[in-house]
C-alpha cells in the first residue's frame, strides 16, 4: 500500500460528476495532494467528454485519468457532488463494490436524505449539507442564538447562489434552518416557509422564512436574520472559493480511509459497533472491514471539529 506523507495511507478517490464545476475543483486538488491519488473520474454516459483526460478538462487536475461511465474496482471512495437520481445511482454502485462514500449532494427532498441515509448500513458514508469548516460552524451558532433569543425574535433565512444552480433552497439553507429548529423546538418540514407570495397572513411566530437568491456567480451566500420590534441580529457567512468545500470533502474521504481502511485504527475507527475485531494481516493485504453495523452516526459539531479540521479523531464514520 503507498504511504504518503508523514507515513500516512494514500486515499485512492475516485470523483463522481467530475466534469462539473465542483468535480473539476475536486480532481485538482487531488493531483496537489500528497496523501490523495485520484484514481477515477466518472461521468454520466451521454457527456460529451466521455473518454478525454481529465486534464484536459481541468488543467489544474494532472493526472492521465479518463472519464468514464460507471465506478469501478480500486477506489478506497467516491465523492459525488451530482445530483439526488445520480448520486442514487453512485450509492447503489459504491454498495455493489464495498466502496465507501462522501456525499456533496444536497436536495430538500426529505424521503431522499433518508434513502441516502440507508447506505450507512453497508459501506461507510459521510453525507453532508455542506463541507465548509465556517459552515458547519455557522450551523452550530445559529441554533445557539435562535435558542437564546427566543420566540421574540422572527427569523428568516437568506441564500444566494450563482444563475447555474438547479436547486432550492441550498443544502446549507436547509442545515441551518434544520439546526435552528432542532434547538427551538421547531418543525423542519411544517415550521419553514419557502418565499411568501400574495395573502399570506399574518407571520406566525413558530414559522422560518427561507428564501433563494440565484445571480451572477456567487458561489454561496447564506445570512439568518433574527428580529425583534427593536433591534435586528444577521450572520452571515460567503464562502470566496469552491475550493473550499472540495478540500472539505477531501478531508473527509481521507478520513474515511485512514479511520477505516487502516488496520492499525481500524478498532478505533469501529468503536460504535459490535464488530469482531479484524484479523492480522500480511504486508500489503488490504483490511476488509464488515459495514453492515447500522450505528454509523456523527453529529455536525463532530463533523466540524473532527473530520474537517486536520488533527485525528477518535470517532466512528457516518452520516450527517
Amino acid at each position: 500500500r503507498i504511504v504518503g506523507a508523514v507515513g500516512r495511507m494514500v486515499a485512492k478517490i475516485a470523483i463522481s460528476g467530475a466534469a462539473g464545476r465542483m468535480g473539476r475543483r475536486l480532481c485538482a486538488l487531488i493531483c496537489k495532494d500528497p496523501n490523495a491519488e485520484l484514481v477515477q473520474c466518472i461521468e454520466y454516459a451521454e457527456n460529451p467528454l466521455q473518454g478525454k483526460k481529465i486534464k484536459d478538462v481541468e488543467p489544474e487536475a494532472d493526472s492521465e485519468v479518463v472519464l468514464q461511465p460507471q465506478l469501478q474496482p480500486g477506489a478506497d471512495v467516491v465523492i459525488d457532488f451530482s445530483s439526488p437520481a445520480g448520486t442514487t445511482a453512485m450509492a447503489k454502485r459504491a454498495e455493489e463494490l464495498g466502496i465507501a462514500l462522501v456525499i456533496g449532494t444536497t436536495a430538500k427532498d426529505f424521503e431522499w436524505r433518508a434513502e441516502i441515509k440507508k447506505s450507512s448500513g453497508k459501506v461507510p458514508l459521510i453525507h453532508a449539507q455542506n463541507f465548509s469548516l465556517g459552515v458547519n460552524l455557522m450551523f452550530k451558532v445559529a441554533a445557539q442564538i435562535a435558542a437564546s433569543l427566543g420566540e421574540e425574535f422572527d427569523i428568516e433565512i437568506v441564500e444566494g447562489h450563482h444563475h447555474h444552480k438547479v436547486d432550492a433552497p441550498s443544502g446549507t439553507a436547509m442545515g441551518i434552518a434544520g439546526a435552528i429548529c432542532d434547538s427551538t423546538g421547531r418543525d423542519v418540514q411544517k415550521d419553514l416557509i419557502y418565499g411568501r407570495e400574495g395573502q399570506v397572513g399574518k407571520r406566525t411566530t413558530k414559522e422560518v422564512g427561507v428564501h433563494a437568491l440565484r445571480m451572477g456567480s456567487e458561489i454561496g451566500l447564506h445570512t439568518a436574520y433574527y428580529a425583534s420590534e427593536y433591534e435586528r441580529l444577521e450572520f452571515t457567512h460567503r464562502a470566496s472559493s469552491r475550493d473550499v468545500f472540495a478540500a472539505g470533502a477531501i478531508r473527509a474521504a481521507k478520513w474515511i480511509v485512514g479511520k477505516v481502511l487502516n488496520p492499525n485504527t481500524h478498532k478505533t475507527s469501529r468503536q460504535l459497533s459490535s464488530s469482531p475485531k479484524p484479523q492480522p494481516l500480511d504486508a500489503g493485504q488490504r483490511p476488509k472491514p464488515d459495514f453492515r453495523s447500522p450505528t454509523w452516526s456523527l453529529s455536525l459539531t463532530l463533523a466540524a471539529s473532527e473530520i474537517l479540521s486536520p488533527k485525528p479523531c477518535n470517532a466512528a464514520c457516518g452520516v450527517l
